[in-house]
């Protein structure tokens, strides 16, 4: 019966009916976890789901051990919260002794999830959370604390068993205000909140100053107190109810215990005294308040001016047991940097102490002192108070002149005094810091007697961060007096990282601590998506996050836009209506500097593009562009309009029904035209602002490719083999690339697959790594942002490529070999209207795949390029593939016949140039005559049956070449394809396959059947189409660079080989085949064409000079080999001016290799970085240096050491990254005579 009475208390009514109900038909929770585990969905098929379900403590960052160890003992706590606002949990777990118990929820208004995203991943459904709740629930805790949930929103039967647990004593603690039951505060008890609210510094902490107060008549504890938190009794139970008066979402990342706040350089130090009230309220709630209790000293309650100074301070302490103890006092500026501490005993008595402590001389402003009594068990007690010094000469405003400096630049700023100086001793002592804490400048400026104001400038050559920081200190004589700083932007031009970004970040301190974690595993750039930051110049909320990215010198990406929500494309109206925005977004940006602008991700052209009537006009004016004349266009479409005006674009199943295909091919280049036009539009408006701006999407549709990238600085596709190929071929080496990968639920499973396709990407030409992401169930981090288990398996591999590997192979080129795969846009439009021998995108990837067993690196030749002699100039392929490439213009034919005419050698699939430039079918083939074939009244015929090889051997400029024995069960050819004058070497029934034709100097080998058939072969089959082809290219003076073979002499088919140069170097990254996630390394050899002085980049080992190696091949990491025409003797690194120089000095190092033979390198690249005195990285200063490509003069670089840096000998590492070897040298650094440490 006494429950019920207790439901009726706390919940009401409608609670107690729900009860009797619930417990008429109650059955065991170990029955309702059985059922939950047999449900549809098998726990064996979905993803551990610890990550983001329970409460991780393993990050440690900088913080004050207030209360751990505690002299009470440990506090069991258990914790509801959203999993991304959950590193608060962890946060406070380094303050507060605890033992952490709790659950997760997906945010602040959802218990569980049930998109297809989350239903992978256990224990995230909202049946699954229930279940877990009411299991956890069973045992009993000191105190359970419901931070930025909506308890409303827990299953009732969870809310009534932590009911039931506080009226037994348990304590319970609601962070944020949403819709707890009202029975929890029917009991107020006053005590509870003036020891919650006691020792806390609030008029130190902006929050409670500019946002909590604001508009309040008065700033005073009481009055915080009172708004901010009530306490109350529940039987037996305490209940604290903490409200920000804000409202925090949780969904992408938030807080929980502490109230939401922008990152600033003071953020790190406030936030000590955030989690102390969230300290004091759990003690309280939990009844283990501490033993020991400090009351405020009187003399700080308010503003002390400078001349009270150094004062004596007397602190009450009252103690419910005798000890001996410890004291620490520590004083703080407000950017928490100590400005003294002491440590000295304590003798404690029961009742009443006091504690008396010296203040000393201080700067006008703000300074918390800190003090913390411990004895041998643990804290005994702590508090911080806030003081604020007031000199009677004040700084009023410090300014400086602009955002962003360049490097080459002074930083220069003004300052106002609150009244004129005095007398002639007054100056300005200016330091400009960075979010490491050096201190790279220093100056003195004399202010005038009589002023109140002075300017200032300091050179900024010695800035290594992109954050800026501008200390300024109003000095008399050699006394400070009051203290102010301003920040500002150096932007990185010279950047020599391999960038590593993730999708979003957290908000405020907590994304601090995001960027100092990643930073360690190799991130550099932080992606903010469009739906985190309104691009708008406002200091309030995470608008400025940007901001908070750049203050921990991380690079920033803004998502600027999403192209493809967009309408009106063809209208020139839209543009100017959108200028507006746009340029307002490109001012705010640009002095942050972001290393590129994203117009979004997954673009693609919009269905409704160029077909609004928005878009008629532009569409109009393509064709009269294109055509000239209505005679030209009524040929092309084969109509009969009157005017231009009554043309229109049409659809793909229109155009199919019609058959309009030249029609349907100028609709969609006329819309291709318009997604390149947007990209190029918003690229340049963002480069009027900023003319380093690199603009471009990431994960979208390529369009015409090579429209779309023209003229932009960034393009990051998903990543796929012809996609990529075909961009890397088309884009300079300076585009940056990368492609998505990371925590994606569906491609997680399997941890040896995200290793591989770290090494992948890398391989295919990506100088960017694209990591997904830090929020929601596809997030790379645990709860307290230690880095989940499948983030940890590629970490390792990251890390070492952007050490170095990475930036080789972002400087060199691509190695290509010279074969060329011909790429018409026309011939993509027709595939799309007429596939009659299947799809077009899998005949070139079976292509690619061909020529990569074949150990070639082809590269994408194009429509424009062959028009403007692509196929004649010098470096010109030996080899051209036409793969799918129906629709091809006389033009085009021309050229390509021309290219056979002087001794290349043309392949083809089927179906070549059977339609002209505009996607309209010809009457024959327009290589027919290069192809040696004619073709009967069906211009073309497909026709099933068995490939076999009919000749033994086939003559090439007078050589003989033997065929292999080839059987293909299944093919279908083109039996509409008859012999002129080419020779059939196989046949599929009586019609030919592998016809082969001499033309003028070259050759042409029709397949006359599609390549695709290749992905579906035997590996015999494989190899021995692979022999016929090679043999061909061969003897057409093509011999790939280097070739793997397994243990039999056989080709490894699978395989990857990619090359790269620069300079001397060629690297070469092979992948060994991985058909199954089970697959092993594969011991093979590697045979080069001719002999060269072979490094492994990764171990360093050098294997002689040799063509041949013998070598185990992972097929999950790559193995990394440099191949160079010298041996590298040795590396030197001389110092200037000296091994022994002042700390704030510049330190210039001269790299040199040495060679065999007296060879000069060329193009290496070199690796610097420091340790400390400390035996710490010193990662900050790492640098990558490249030797110019064309000369061998030594390098060097200048290492800008900072006025306060640490005393000692630091050892500097200089590594050459294509050969590994290494040189160490160490420096001495004394203390600088210009700077007072």
């Amino acid at each position: 019966m006494q429950r019920f009475v207790f439901a009726l208390e706390a919940f009401g009514v409608d609670f107690v009916i729900w009860l009797v109900n619930f417990t008429k038909c109650a059955f065991p929770l170990s029955l309702c976890l059985a059922q939950l585990a047999s449900g549809t969905t098998s726990a064996q098929e979905r993803l551990p789901g610890d990550y983001m379900n329970e409460f991780w403590t393993g990050y440690e960052t900088p913080h004050t051990p207030w209360a751990k160890p505690y002299a009470l003992g440990k506090i069991k706590a258990f914790f509801i919260a959203p999993y991304s606002a959950a590193r608060e949990v962890a946060e406070l777990a380094q303050r507060l002794d605890l033992q952490v118990f709790g659950e997760t929820t997906i945010s602040e208004s959802a218990l569980g999830a049930t998109d297809i995203y989350h239903a992978q991943v256990k224990g995230t459904s909202p049946q699954e959370k229930r279940m877990a709740l009411l299991q956890k629930l069973e045992q009993r805790y000191d105190v359970i604390i419901v931070a930025n949930f909506d308890f409303a929103l827990l299953p009732i039967e969870v809310q009534y068993r932590i009911a039931e647990q506080v009226a037994e004593g348990t304590g319970l603690v609601f962070v944020y205000r949403h819709n707890p039951r009202e029975g929890f505060f029917r009991n107020p008890d006053e005590s509870g909140r003036n020891f919650v609210c006691s020792n806390i510094p609030f008029a130190g902490l902006s929050f409670y100053r500019d946002v909590f107060m604001q508009g309040a008549k008065s700033f005073s504890p009481d009055g915080i107190s009172k708004r901010l938190v009530g306490t109350y009794k529940l039987r037996k139970g305490r209940v604290v109810q903490i409200d920000f008066g804000i409202r925090c979402s949780a969904g992408y990342g938030g807080f929980c215990l502490t109230p939401k706040e922008a990152f600033t350089f003071r953020s790190l130090a406030q936030y000590e005294y955030h989690q102390m009230l969230i300290i004091n309220a759990i003690l309280w709630a939990a009844k283990k308040e501490p033993p020991v209790l400090i009351d405020a000293p009187e003399e700080i309650a308010q503003s002390v001016a400078m001349e009270a100074l150094p004062m004596k301070v007397s602190l009450k302490l009252q103690s419910q047991l005798e000890t001996e103890a410890k004291a620490i006092v520590t004083i703080k500026n407000e950017w928490g940097e100590v400005e003294g501490e002491s440590k000295f005993a304590v003798q404690i008595r029961q009742g009443e102490n006091k504690l008396t402590l010296t203040v000393p001389r201080l700067t006008g402003g703000g300074h918390y002192i800190d003090v913390r009594i411990t004895n041998p068990k643990g804290a005994l007690c702590w508090a911080s108070f806030w003081l604020h010094v007031l000199p009677k000469l004040k700084i009023a405003e410090v300014r400086m002149d602009k955002l962003s400096y360049e490097r080459s630049e002074d930083a220069t700023g003004f300052l106002q005094l609150s009244s004129p100086c005095r007398d002639d001793k007054w100056s300005l002592s200016v330091r400009l810091l960075d979010n490491y804490g050096r201190i790279y400048a220093i100056g003195r400026f004399p202010i005038k007697q009589g002023s109140s104001s002075v300017r200032f400038a300091l050179p900024l050559d010695s800035a290594i961060s992109m954050a800026g920081r501008c200390r300024v200190i109003l000095m008399h004589g050699n006394d400070g007096i009051d203290q102010q700083e301003a920040e500002f932007v150096v932007p990185k031009r010279d950047i020599d990282v391999f960038p590593t970004l993730i999708w979003g970040t957290l908000p405020g301190i907590l994304g601090h601590f995001l960027h100092e974690q990643i930073r360690k595993a190799g991130f550099n750039t932080i992606l903010l998506p469009h739906y985190f930051c309104p691009w708008e110049e406002s200091e309030s909320g995470e608008r400025r996050l940007i901001a908070t990215v750049v203050r921990d010198d991380m690079f920033v990406v803004p998502y600027t836009t999403h192209i493809s929500a967009w309408s009106g494309l063809g209208d020139d109206q839209t543009y100017q209506q959108r200028l507006e925005e746009f340029e307002k977004t490109a001012k705010f940006l640009a002095p942050y500097a972001p290393l590129l602008y994203s117009l979004g991700d997954e673009n693609f052209i919009p269905e409704k593009a160029g077909f609004e009537p928005a878009d008629r006009a532009g569409f109009i004016a393509f064709l009269k562009r294109k055509y000239g004349t209505l005679d030209a266009l009524n040929n092309s479409w084969r109509t009969n309009l009157r005017s231009f005006d009554e043309a229109s674009p049409i659809s793909l199943p229109e155009a199919r029904k019609l058959r309009r295909f030249a029609q349907y091919h100028d609709t969609e280049t006329y819309r291709e035209e318009l997604y390149a036009r947007w990209h190029r539009w918003l690229n340049d408006v963002y480069r009027r602002f900023d003319p380093y701006a690199k603009v471009g999407s990431e994960g979208s549709e390529p369009g015409d490719l090579e429209k779309t990238i023209s003229g932009l600085g960034f393009w990051g596709p998903y990543r796929e083999v012809v996609y990529q190929t075909l961009l890397r071929s088309l884009a300079p080496r300076s585009l940056v690339r990368g492609s998505w990968f990371g925590g994606y639920v569906f491609a997680r499973r399997e941890l040896g697959g995200l290793r591989r396709f770290v090494w992948d990407t890398l391989l295919d030409g990506s100088n960017l790594f694209e990591i997904f992401c830090c929020y929601t169930c596809e997030t790379i981090f645990n709860t307290d942002l230690t880095f989940s288990y499948w983030a940890e398996a590629f970490l390792p591999d990251l890390k070492e490529i952007v050490d170095g590997i990475g930036q080789l192979l972002a400087a060199s080129e691509h190695d290509n070999d010279p074969v060329a795969i011909y790429h018409s846009q026309a011939s993509l439009h027709a595939a799309n209207l007429h596939s009659p021998f299947g799809s077009r995108h899998s005949a070139h990837a079976s292509a690619l795949s061909l020529l990569s067993d074949s150990f070639l690196q082809p590269f994408y030749t194009t429509t424009n390029k062959v028009k403007a002699g692509a196929l004649k100039t010098k470096g010109s392929p030996k080899v051209l593939l036409l793969i799918c490439e129906q629709a091809i213009s006389d033009e085009e034919a021309r050229e390509i016949a021309e290219f056979v005419k002087r001794g290349g050698l043309l392949i083809s699939d089927v179906a070549a140039a059977i339609m002209d430039g505009n996607c309209n079918l010809r009457s024959s083939g327009a290589l027919d005559d290069v192809f040696g074939i004619k073709r009967s009244r069906n211009l073309i015929s497909p026709q099933v049956g068995s490939l076999d090889l009919v000749l033994q051997k086939i003559t090439v400029a007078g050589t003989g070449i033997a065929m292999p024995k080839l059987h293909l069960p299944n093919v279908t050819c083109d039996s509409a394809v008859q012999l002129a004058t080419g020779v059939a070497i196989g046949k599929v029934g009586d019609a030919p396959a592998f016809i082969f034709n001499h033309y003028g100097k070259g050759a042409a080998l029709l397949f006359n059947f599609p390549i695709s058939t290749y992905q579906d072969l035997e590996r015999e089959q494989k190899v021995a189409m692979l022999k016929l082809l090679s043999s061909l290219i061969r003897a057409f003076g093509v011999q790939p660079f280097c070739e793997v073979q397994l243990s039999d002499g056989i080709p490894a088919i699978g395989f990857r080989v990619s090359k790269f140069k620069r300079g001397n170097i060629v690297s070469i990254g092979i992948l060994a085949h991985r058909p199954s996630p089970k697959a092993e390394s594969i011991y093979a050899k590697v045979k080069f064409a001719k002999p060269m002085h072979i490094y492994d980049q990764r171990t360093g080992k050098y294997f002689g000079q040799t063509d041949l190696l013998s070598l185990t091949i992972s097929p999950v990491t790559a193995t990394m080999l440099s191949a160079l025409p010298y041996k590298v003797k040795r590396l030197d690194v001389s110092v200037k001016p000296g091994t022994e120089i002042a700390a704030g000095s510049k330190l210039s190092l001269s790299i040199s290799l040495r060679a065999s033979d007296d060879a000069a390198p060329v193009g290496h690249i070199y690796r610097v970085r420091l340790t400390n005195p400390n035996g710490e990285d010193a990662w900050h200063y790492a640098r990558t240096i490249k030797a110019d490509v064309s000369s061998h003069k030594p390098v060097s670089v200048s290492i800008p050491f900072a006025y306060n840096e640490a005393i000692g000998k630091w050892t500097i590492t200089v590594r050459d990254i294509a050969t590994r070897i290494e040189k160490t040298i160490s420096v001495t650094i004394k203390p600088s005579r210009s700077f007072g440490r």
